[in-house]
C-alpha cells in the first residue's frame, strides 16, 4: 500500500495527472470546433461518441497502473508514464486531426493486454495483478453495459431532426438533411422541429420543403414564426406558396398572421354554406 501511494504521489505522477486532466478537458471543450465533422460522422454510428473514449482511456490507464504497481509485463501494456504520453498524444492527434479514430486505439491496446493478462501462467503472475484484473473486469462489464444499452437507445430513439440540430455545422448532418428534404410526407415531423428550432440557414432550406409538403393548418403558423425570426424572402415565399395569399414581398409578418387568419374564417364559412 505504501508503495502503491507513493507511486501515485511522486511529484512527477502529479505532474503528469494535472498536465493529462488540463489537456483533456481543454481538448474535449473545443472538440466541436476542431475536427468536428470526424466525431459527427462516429456519432452518427456510435452515440455517447466521448463516453466510449473515457472508458477506453481508463480502462487502459487502469491496465497499466496495475501491471507497473505488480511489475507484471503484459503484452500491449506500457509504464504507467509512457501510457500517459500516449494517452495525451492520441488525445492531441484526435481532436486536432483524425477524429476519435487514434483515441479508439486505447480500446483495442486494452483488449489486447486484458486477453494477454487473463492467459497469463498463474505461476508467473503476481495474485495481487490477478485480483486487480477481477476488478477491473467488473468495470468494463458495468462499463459496457452502461453504454452499449445508451447507445442503442440513442440509435433506436433518435430522430433525424435531433441529429441535424445536435451537429448543425457539420457535413454529415447536411448530408442527413439532403436526404431528409428528398423524403415525402413522413419527413413532416422532423421538418416541423427544424422549422421551429433550427439555424436561419436550415430553417429556410426545412420551409422550402414544408410548401411542398406541408399541411397549410399546421404548418403555415410554424412559417409565420420562422419569418418573424428570419425575415427571409426565402421564407416569405414558402410561406405564399403554402398558404395559397398573395401579399407583397417584405409584407410584415403582423398582416401575414391577420390575412392567414380571414382565410381561415372564409374557409369555415365556406364549408358552413356547401
Amino acid at each position: 500500500m505504501k508503495f502503491i501511494i507513493s507511486n501515485i504521489l511522486s511529484k512527477r505522477m502529479v505532474w503528469v495527472l494535472a498536465l493529462t486532466g488540463t489537456i483533456f478537458v481543454t481538448f474535449v471543450s473545443s472538440a466541436e470546433a476542431d475536427c468536428v465533422d470526424a466525431f459527427a460522422m462516429v456519432a452518427r454510428v456510435l452515440p455517447l461518441t466521448w463516453g466510449w473514449i473515457i472508458f477506453s482511456i481508463v480502462w487502459y490507464l487502469a491496465l497499466t497502473a496495475s501491471a507497473s504497481v505488480r511489475k507484471e509485463k503484459v503484452f500491449g501494456i506500457l509504464s504507467l508514464r509512457a501510457a500517459f504520453l500516449l494517452v495525451i498524444i492520441l488525445i492531441i492527434v484526435g481532436v486536432m486531426m483524425l477524429g476519435p479514430a487514434p483515441m479508439f486505439l486505447l480500446l483495442v491496446l486494452s483488449i489486447i493486454g486484458t486477453i494477454g493478462a487473463v492467459f497469463k501462467k498463474a505461476e508467473n503472475s503476481n495474485p495481487l495483478f490477478k485480483k486487480d484484473m477481477k476488478v477491473i473486469g467488473g468495470f468494463v462489464l458495468l462499463s459496457l453495459l452502461g453504454l452499449g444499452s445508451g447507445s442503442l437507445s440513442i440509435r433506436f430513439t433518435r430522430t433525424p431532426s435531433d441529429y441535424i440540430l445536435k451537429w448543425r455545422h457539420t457535413y454529415p448532418a447536411r448530408a442527413a438533411l439532403a436526404d431528409l428534404l428528398k423524403s415525402g410526407p413522413e419527413a413532416l415531423p422532423d421538418l416541423r422541429v427544424i422549422v421551429e428550432k433550427g439555424s436561419p440557414p436550415l430553417i429556410v432550406q426545412a420551409a422550402e420543403r414544408l410548401a411542398v409538403i406541408g399541411e397549410p393548418q399546421v404548418d403555415v403558423p410554424l412559417l409565420l414564426n420562422a419569418l418573424s425570426s428570419t425575415d427571409s424572402a426565402k421564407v416569405e415565399s414558402a410561406l405564399r406558396l403554402l398558404s395559397g395569399l398573395e401579399l407583397p414581398e417584405n409584407t410584415a409578418v403582423k398582416i401575414w398572421r391577420e390575412e392567414w387568419q380571414k382565410s381561415l374564417q372564409q374557409s369555415v364559412l365556406k364549408r358552413k354554406n356547401q
